[in-house]
């Protein structure tokens, strides 16, 4: 079979002049092949286009040594072979190029752009799958479906994923009569279950930086986990999460009063996690001249595993210490796990949260860690005002490392939610794609520079199943009104 070729030279060139020869490397024997036309491209460039004969014929890549002689219009005599070399693979088979997009969430209806390479699409001919738990056009589950044809090289793919599909990545099929192209591990079923459904609306509450509420303005402190426990039914709360520093100055009284509140929650049956802040830690990441010493015993006497004894909805904890652990619940479809992690966590901590999230490919992940997010919307940097190096932190992960070695390697983690970050702004979004196409929201809350500590003020994430996103507003009891600069439109789509 020929196949033409195309070279540029910076001479005047005539076809019928002009031989080029065929040389495998590093050795072999030399083959000549016809030029079919010699074209000016500009200035003095010249394509030389000639045909590739079906003696030459090999199966896997072959570095060739191309070698051009000829006579020049001007009648001189030229002989080009030094260096020039191409890469040739005669009757390569059929394969697919690239997918777009390369994931989707379970029970979700998308298009699905195949990109072939050497194919021949015929419509009406061509039909694909994506492995076991996707329909394809309407076809059943797990079988060969049609798709509609744009080119020998391009078709759409009108995908049905299974609510019920195994999360993790599949191999896609395409097959036109006898010709097969395939491309494993191409396509990944996104262990996500929040999908559209006619599931009532639920909550999830996020507590930001209470240490000014805790410490100085009991009155507005209590009226969060009050103002949680008098509408649970009502506003249908499914969690609380504490976004860390529950305290100022790191005192027994001042635990003891953040103790008091969350015991409200507890009391009230609703899954919760406490957080922890640099200013929860024991004497060596809240004092004006950190240590960077981990010890957090006051912090576990409050709020430690202990804690959360005998509750059918916490998972665990890295090493029995409150600082890092996770709970699960679900909420009629949607099956959700909220991790909480260490203030700029070790990477021992993010191998750990990563068995965790192995362990649980079929729930959607919220990471909640305290700080993460800057209040402009970027990710925390070791350097950065209130970074990890402030902190004498400066091995472990800052906001753009745990992204890169955790969050985005994980499909299931839809949102990570962070404090810290002092002062105005007191909110702050922004949403990045994980290594599969994974849509992930990053949302920072932080009221602590308001009067009376911080107003009061909670996050209030709600979710609508039915219309397939999750409105955030930002609401303080104490005050009975809300924030209009803590207002967020989160979708589910991945």
């Amino acid at each position: 079979m020929h196949r033409i070729c195309e070279v540029n030279f910076e001479l005047s060139l005539t076809a019928s002049a002009t031989t080029v020869s065929l040389a495998p490397q590093p050795s072999g024997t030399a083959t000549t092949t016809t030029v079919s036309t010699v074209t000016l491209i500009t200035g003095s460039t010249r394509r030389v286009t000639f045909l590739i004969p079906g003696t030459i014929n090999v199966s896997t890549p072959t570095v060739f040594r191309v070698s051009v002689t000829g006579t020049t219009g001007a009648g001189t005599h030229f002989n080009t072979v030094s260096g020039f070399t191409a890469s040739l693979t005669m009757n390569p088979p059929p394969g697919i190029s690239s997918l777009n997009p390369v994931g989707a969430g379970f029970g979700q209806t998308i298009p699905v752009t195949i990109a072939g390479a050497y194919t021949t699409f015929v419509q009406g001919a061509t039909t694909a799958r994506f492995g076991p738990d996707v329909s394809v056009g309407g076809a059943a589950i797990g079988s060969y479906g049609p798709v509609t044809v744009k080119s020998p090289t391009s078709a759409i793919a009108q995908l049905t994923i299974s609510p019920n599909a195994n999360p993790g990545k599949v191999t896609v099929d395409v097959r036109t009569g006898t010709q097969q192209a395939s491309l494993a591990n191409a396509f990944s079923i996104l262990p996500t279950p929040l999908v559209m459904s006619n599931d009532p609306d639920f909550t999830i509450v996020l507590f930001p930086d209470t240490q000014g509420e805790v410490t100085y303005n009991h009155p507005v402190w209590e009226s969060m986990p009050d103002w949680v426990a008098a509408n649970g039914v009502s506003q249908n709360i499914q969690a609380v999460i504490g976004e860390g520093d529950v305290v100022q100055n790191h005192t027994v009284p001042e635990f003891a009063e953040g103790a008091l509140g969350w015991n409200v929650v507890d009391t009230a049956g609703i899954p919760y996690l406490v957080g922890i802040g640099n200013h929860d830690y024991d004497d060596g990441l809240y004092t004006n001249v950190p240590t960077g010493n981990r010890s957090a015993t006051l912090f576990n006497t409050y709020f430690g595993v202990n804690r959360y004894s005998g509750k059918s909805w916490f998972g665990g904890s890295y090493n029995n210490s409150a600082e890092n652990s996770w709970i699960k619940f679900d909420a009629g479809l949607q099956k959700l796990l909220v991790l909480t992690l260490e203030f700029f966590p070790r990477s021992e901590v993010l191998n750990w949260a990563q068995g965790v999230v192995t362990a649980n490919p079929g729930r959607a992940v919220i990471v909640q860690t305290h700080g993460y997010l800057n209040n402009n919307g970027t990710r925390t940097l070791h350097t950065d005002p209130y970074g990890p190096d402030f902190y004498a932190l400066n091995l472990d992960n800052d906001g753009q490392q745990m992204w890169d070695n955790f969050i985005k390697l994980n499909p299931n983690i839809f949102l990570v939610t962070s404090g810290h970050q002092i002062c105005q702004p007191t909110s702050a979004y922004s949403e990045a794609h994980g290594n599969a196409g994974n849509l992930v929201h990053q949302l920072f809350v932080d009221h602590q520079c308001e009067t009376n500590g911080g107003n009061g003020y909670m996050a209030l994430l709600k979710f609508r199943p039915s219309l397939g996103r999750i409105d955030v507003t930002t609401y303080s009891a104490y005050l009975n009104a809300y924030d209009s600069t803590g207002v967020y439109t989160l979708q589910y789509d991945h």
